[in-house]
């Protein structure tokens, strides 16, 4: 429709997929980049520091699968900037992956023009304020300096990256181990990321920790609440909301959790199970 614009086309290369045989998230993060770029430049924003993706996962992209992207404006006002991205399979034309974008203005920023603004988009709820019960530490890197992006702070993919490796650190308490999904073959399929960015963005050098927590579990799926931390700064830069699935690696569909791990998840969590 009126207002879409293509800001990406590419394939997904082989070593871009995880364990589970699809595109790994933070892959979307990194393309997410080139369809910001592209999309900013055609409608004359600059000045503009992105502080929220939201992302939606609709269907799996897998190795050698061509995809593209198309983007828009859904509002622009003096302050805020929000911007829509469409993932499509290239082959099947099915939408893979739907994102929203907010940005802030810094200082000078210049306004997007009305050109590129789309009326066929749904908005997204607020990011919860809701807080894990318990938080354990899943994470710690050093940032390396091939991580960074052209403005030489940490690239959102490897933002994205430092929270997908925390999960087995989490799902492990649940005793979704390692061992349990290969013997089971089992695996983990994500539906939504919230992606928030807090303050100043971390730099080549800065000691991350992270730690996790899990928010719900539903029949076969779990939402979990990532959170990092500048530990030199002892401050939060970044939250990550993660919702998912058990999936099945044979069927490649949503599989309910085996009662030893719903109750595990149960216990966790503080509430009784039957």
């Amino acid at each position: 429709m009126t207002g879409w614009t293509e800001t990406y086309r590419g394939m997904v290369a082989a070593w871009e997929c995880d364990a589970f045989a699809h595109l790994t998230i933070a892959f979307y993060f990194d393309r997410l980049e080139d369809c910001t770029a592209a999309l900013t430049a055609s409608v004359g924003a600059t000045g503009w520091r992105t502080v929220g993706l939201v992302a939606r996962y609709r269907q799996e992209l897998r190795a050698n699968d061509g995809f593209h992207a198309e983007s828009g404006v859904v509002t622009a006002d003096r302050g805020t900037l929000v911007l829509a991205h469409k993932f499509f399979n290239s082959v099947t034309g099915a939408v893979t992956t739907l994102v929203e974008q907010t940005l802030m203005a810094d200082a000078g920023a210049t306004a997007a023009t009305a050109d590129r603004r789309v009326a066929d988009w749904e908005a997204v709820e607020p990011v919860s304020t809701e807080q894990p019960a318990e938080y354990v530490p899943t994470g710690r890197s050093l940032v390396k300096p091939g991580e960074l992006d052209a403005t030489g702070a940490l690239a959102w993919a490897n933002y994205v990256h430092r929270f997908s490796a925390s999960n087995p650190h989490i799902l492990s308490r649940i005793g979704m181990t390692t061992a349990y999904m290969r013997e089971a073959q089992q695996g983990f399929s994500t539906f939504e990321t919230r992606l928030t960015l807090l303050g100043a963005r971390p730099k080549a050098g800065d000691m991350l920790a992270i730690e996790s927590g899990i928010l719900r579990m539903g029949n076969s799926s779990i939402a979990m609440l990532h959170r990092m931390i500048d530990v030199r700064a002892d401050r939060a830069v970044a939250t990550f909301h993660q919702s998912g699935v058990q999936l099945d690696m044979v069927a490649r569909r949503s599989k309910p959790w085996p009662d030893e791990i719903r109750r595990a998840g149960a216990a966790l969590l503080g509430k009784a199970t039957s």
